[in-house]
């Protein structure tokens, strides 16, 4: 159990300084950590290696399976070292799994004192919103690790299922009041990034609480989003919803989709008007870029490459966990990745039902609207563990577990 709580409260330590550190930072430090576990499991940790057939398992196997398969497909990019990558990938994705499952029963134990670390990342939210608020800025993302406002928002409102879950397992008045705040400030940190895809995943997963039993605080968290919501609305001009039409930004991307004498977009406008940012043109040229059994089998996880070429730097991904499947593995692909999404929610369901625990139920609720309209690939290894990555996997090793335990 020792072994257990140290690889707990280490992961929780890791999560935090994503939020403070770059991607790439924290998936070095996650992978290393992720190995030993892997690696001391067998020593320590007899229990954890009494494997269990599930189908959630097998779909997970032939997703890895499938994805290592598709490396093949472009024998042109193919190269030892990229299989290497995708291997390594694979078990650093195992390993993070099994840490999950080692985890857990640490985190049942000490749920509070270990929840509470949530306040942190909250801090880090607060300050930037004051970063942003001094500075003037167009759109807000995090001071200590800025990355893009989209991918930032998608962070910070990552925070809001463990406030709502934190919110239903204290009884202390004060401190009720201290997570209301909380959300209201990440809310409002969503607003302010002006993610469409953030905002509508952290609204709907509020608007979800209204369905769990929260014993007597009733809809509180309600009240915490239509405070965001007001305060949003009083935001000065010079940073309010004015300036979103535009981002004052389209003449920068005109200008560097006039440089792309590679890009298949005719439209320039198409990609800076904001009724679809561009999305809609973008996965029709994807599905245009694909003939033939590409449809059924996809070009290829090493594939990403030839996208940018005849895309452009500026579509350097589908902008949709789905399509990013689609355009790698094809419809063969893209049916693992839903069938996995599905039977978590199912397992999630059972979970409510059999003991009105809702944990899982709002991961996988929340990361389903990033995955189709602004996630990257939910598998790849050319850059950190991204935020789409960490809203799909960490649901799905919770699946795993209480699957296993019941």
């Amino acid at each position: 159990m020792l072994f257990k709580k140290i690889i707990a409260y280490i992961l929780v330590f890791i999560l935090l300084l994503s939020y403070f550190y770059g991607n790439n930072y924290f998936h070095e430090l996650l992978f290393k950590l992720n190995i030993l576990v892997l690696f001391l499991s067998f020593f320590f940790v007899k229990e954890s290696f009494r494997f269990k057939i599930s189908y959630l398992k097998f779909l997970i196997f032939l997703f890895f399976i499938y994805n290592l398969i598709t490396i093949f497909f472009t024998p042109d990019l193919l190269s030892f070292d990229k299989v290497f990558k995708v291997i390594r990938y694979i078990i650093y994705l195992i390993a993070f799994i099994i840490m999950i499952n080692f985890s857990m029963p640490v985190f049942k134990k000490e749920c509070l004192g270990l929840l509470r670390l949530v306040y942190l990342p909250v801090l880090s939210s607060f300050i930037s919103i004051i970063y942003f608020l001094y500075h003037d800025e167009l759109r807000l993302m995090n001071c200590f690790n800025p990355s893009y406002p989209i991918h930032d928002g998608v962070r910070f409102g990552l925070l809001i299922i463990f406030l709502l879950f934190l919110f239903n397992k204290t009884s202390s008045k004060k401190e009720i009041f201290v997570i209301l705040i909380s959300i209201s400030i990440i809310i409002y940190s969503v607003f302010l990034t002006y993610s469409r895809t953030a905002i509508l995943a952290v609204i709907l997963t509020i608007l979800s609480t209204c369905f769990f039993k929260f014993r007597s605080k009733g809809l509180l968290p309600i009240l915490s989003l239509i405070f965001a919501i007001l305060v949003f609305a009083i935001t000065p001009d010079n940073i309010s919803l004015n300036n979103i039409t535009s981002y004052n930004v389209n003449n920068l991307t005109k200008e560097i989709i006039q440089t792309q004498n590679n890009t298949s977009f005719n439209n320039i406008s198409s990609l800076v008007e904001r009724n679809d940012a561009g999305r809609l043109n973008l996965w029709k040229f994807i599905y245009k870029s694909m003939n033939g059994n590409e449809h059924i089998f996809g070009k290829g996880f090493l594939a990403n490459d030839s996208f940018v070429d005849s895309h452009g730097v500026c579509a350097i991904h589908p902008h949709s966990a789905f399509m990013f499947s689609y355009f790698h593995g094809g419809i063969i692909l893209l049916l693992l990745h839903i069938l996995i999404l599905l039977e978590v929610l199912k397992i999630a369901l059972k979970k409510i039902k059999d003991s009105n625990s809702f944990l899982l139920f709002l991961f996988i609720f929340y990361s389903f609207i990033p995955q189709l309209t602004n996630g990257e690939s939910i598998f790849i290894i050319t850059k950190g563990f991204s935020e789409c990555e960490i809203i799909f996997w960490i649901p799905v090793s919770l699946g795993i577990y209480y699957d296993y335990k019941s």
